[in-house]
């Protein structure tokens, strides 16, 4: 398997979804990987405040097509009543249907402040149980990625459950001074992508996330696109770069082959 592909290149995908126990019921995991067997290198994509949107369905695609498989949790899974455990593997079975999405940025807010790091962590922490579980995925090769607040989420975990991670990456991460403690503390190798233009991305917080980074015994990479805005990957969105993205996301899938020795 090839770590780095044509981004233009398609694969065939099998899109699937499960329903694992979690901190507040049950919680909806969508698979999306390549239809041969595996075991797969995992990546586990962390959504940002707008939930399971198109967007992050769009990145999940593109990941995978470089021979990964994606597990996405609904982390507001709480909100978003209860799942079948029948997986599916049509198309459809990886959109927002069945999940909470945010009508507007200050609803996204206001669910943001409602999901504790806490919560989240022990979702996670139940996902990455899940990939141990299942022959088609390689728990040796486990990567995670997140966008916006789910940036933050990644780099916590590469806190918390540095025996499972090999490495974490973190896009456009919403609170960088709230990262701190996660920089601080990371036992994983981490990338750090950030979007010069991103309300998020003050130059204060952003010269003490590079003096933690030189810091960090780890290795830790920081990618920047000065000239981006906060959510370049949204295909759908008027920030949407995709010169940008198509770079960021070759250089984060070279990071992942480096630090999971991808073949």
């Amino acid at each position: 398997m090839s770590a780095i592909r044509d981004f233009d290149q398609q694969i065939d995908l099998e899109h699937s979804h499960v329903a694992i126990p979690a901190s507040a019921g049950r919680m909806h995991v969508n698979i999306i990987k390549p239809q041969s067997y595996g075991p797969h290198p995992v990546v586990v994509l962390l959504m940002g405040m707008f939930g399971i949107d198109q967007s992050l369905c769009s990145t999940a695609r593109l990941i995978a097509e470089q021979g990964y498989a994606v597990l996405v949790p609904d982390l507001y899974h709480h909100l978003a009543g209860e799942y079948s455990e029948d997986g599916s593997d049509n198309l459809s079975s990886l959109n927002v249907n069945s999940s909470f999405v945010p009508e507007d940025f200050d609803e996204a807010l206001e669910v943001m402040r409602l999901v504790s790091d806490e919560r989240c962590l022990a979702d996670i922490n139940s996902v990455l149980e899940l990939i141990k579980q299942r022959r088609d995925l390689d728990e040796s090769k486990v990567m995670s990625m997140g966008v916006c607040i789910g940036g933050k989420w990644s780099l916590l975990s590469g806190c918390y459950f540095p025996e499972k991670l090999c490495c974490v990456s973190s896009y456009y991460v919403s609170g960088l001074e709230s990262c701190s403690y996660a920089l601080s503390n990371l036992k994983v190798p981490g990338q750090l992508v950030v979007a010069g233009k991103s309300m998020f991305a003050g130059k204060r917080a952003i010269n003490r996330i590079e003096a933690l980074a030189r810091d960090n015994k780890n290795h830790f990479e920081i990618l920047h696109y000065d000239n981006s805005d906060h959510n370049f990957l949204d295909a759908s969105g008027r920030s949407f770069d995709p010169v940008t993205a198509v770079d960021a996301l070759q250089k984060t899938c070279r990071f992942f082959s480096e630090f999971a020795r991808v073949a």
